[in-house]
C-alpha cells in the first residue's frame, strides 16, 4: 500500500474480504482497510452502490446519524489474485454479537440498539436500497476515538502482538505465489473494557450484499437463520426480505434466536410460526433437503472409511 497505510493486526475476515487495522499516516489517524477478494471486486459492488446511490439522492451526509456505516473512500490494489476493492472504513469495536456475549443483561441498552437498527433500515428502505445480509455480525459498535494511541498501546488494547502462523500444504510443497506467506490470527476487543473504549452505539456494515430490487445476485449469502423465505427458496428478494432479517435481528439481540441454518431445522420453525410452506417453496425444499442428506451421506460414508 506504499507509504500511506502501516498495516497493523487483522481485525476480521469474512467470506470475502479481510479487514486490517491500519494506520493511515497520511492523515495521522487509525482506520479500518477492508480488501475485497477479487471474485466479488467490481465497479458495481454492493459497498460502493450504497454510497454512489445515497450521494446522488443527497442523503449520504445522513447515513452516520442513521448508523451506517460509509467508506471514507476507496482505491484499487492489484495483486496475484487479481484486482481487489480496497475500502477505508473508520475503526469500529466488534460486532453486535460478539458484544451480546458480555452485555446480556443490560435490558435498556439492547433496546437501544434495537432502535438504532431500524432507524438504519429505515433509511435504506427509503432510498430503495436493501442490504441483503443484515445480521447481528454484520453490525459494529462503535469506540471512542483512538488516534492519539501510539501502535504499541493500540495493540496492548487488542491484546498485544499479532498472533501468525505459516502456511503448510498438504504436499510439504511451497505454496506459492497466489498463498500467503503466513496467516493472521484476529485480534480479539477488550472483554471487560475497563478503559470504556467500546461505547454503547452502533454502525451497520458489510455492504457487499446490497442491492437495488430486480437488480439482485444470483445468490445472497446470508446465513439461513437471518434470510427471508423468499431468499432460503431462491425466489426474488426485495425490500421485503430486509425487513424479515431485521425482525430475526431484533429477536437474537433481545434473547431469542428463532432459525438456524439448517434447513429441515428451519422449515420446522417456519411451519410451527407460520403454517405450511406454499407450493413453490416446497418443492425447493425438498431438493434442498435431498441435496443436504446426499452431503451427509458423503461425510459419515467418508469419515466411516477413514
Amino acid at each position: 500500500m506504499g507509504d500511506r497505510y502501516e498495516f497493523v493486526h487483522k481485525l476480521g475476515q469474512g467470506g470475502f474480504a479481510t479487514v486490517w487495522l491500519c494506520r493511515d499516516h497520511q492523515r495521522n489517524r487509525w482506520c479500518a482497510l477492508k480488501i475485497v477478494v477479487s471474485s466479488h471486486s467490481s465497479e458495481d459492488s454492493g459497498e460502493l452502490l450504497v454510497e454512489k446511490l445515497l450521494r446522488e439522492n443527497g442523503v449520504n451526509s445522513a447515513a452516520a446519524a442513521h448508523h451506517i456505516m460509509l467508506p471514507d473512500e476507496h482505491f484499487w490494489v492489484t495483486g496475484p489474485n487479481g484486482r481487489h476493492l480496497a475500502l477505508v472504513l473508520p475503526l469500529l469495536g466488534p460486532s453486535l454479537w460478539k458484544w451480546l456475549e458480555f452485555n446480556e443483561h443490560k435490558f435498556e441498552v439492547k433496546k437501544k440498539l434495537c432502535r438504532q437498527m431500524i432507524e438504519a433500515i429505515a433509511l435504506l428502505q427509503s432510498q430503495g436500497l436493501c442490504h441483503g445480509d443484515f445480521r447481528t455480525d454484520n453490525i459494529l459498535m462503535k469506540i471512542r476515538n483512538l488516534d492519539h494511541l501510539i501502535k504499541e498501546e493500540i495493540l496492548w488494547v487488542l491484546g498485544g502482538e499479532p498472533i501468525v502462523d505459516g502456511i503448510r500444504t498438504r504436499s510439504g510443497e511451497d505454496p506459492g505465489p497466489r498463498a500467503p506467506n503466513y496467516a493472521v490470527v484476529p485480534a480479539n476487543w477488550p472483554i471487560e473494557d475497563k478503559d470504556k473504549i467500546i461505547l454503547e452505539d452502533i454502525f451497520i456494515a458489510d455492504f457487499g450484499e446490497a442491492f437495488v430490487p430486480g437488480q439482485c445476485k444470483d445468490f445472497l449469502g446470508i446465513p439461513r437463520a437471518f434470510a427471508a423465505p423468499e431468499v432460503i427458496f431462491m425466489s426474488e428478494p426485495g425490500l421485503p426480505s430486509d425487513i424479515w432479517s431485521l425482525g430475526v435481528a431484533i429477536m437474537g439481540v433481545l434473547g431469542t434466536q428463532p432459525f438456524c441454518n439448517d434447513i429441515i431445522a428451519t422449515v420446522k420453525a417456519l411451519e410451527k410460526y407460520l403454517g405450511p410452506l406454499p407450493l413453490q417453496y416446497r418443492t425447493d425444499f425438498k431438493y434442498q433437503q435431498n441435496k443436504c442428506l446426499l452431503e451427509e451421506y458423503k461425510y459419515e460414508k467418508s469419515r466411516w472409511q477413514d
